[in-house]
């Protein structure tokens, strides 16, 4: 039984203020039409 890992960078919100790139990815997990709602979206 092994872990599979990938490796990658993140940055909190807090940390990224100010800054600028040409391109964001955000990772929202699993989520279905129905759980998506206005308050949540605002903040993706």
């Amino acid at each position: 039984n092994a872990l599979q890992v990938k490796y990658g960078q993140a940055i909190t919100g807090h940390k990224a203020q100010g800054g600028q790139w040409r391109a964001v990815f955000v990772e929202q997990g699993y989520l279905t039409e129905d759980m998506m709602d206005r308050d949540l979206v605002r903040w993706l």
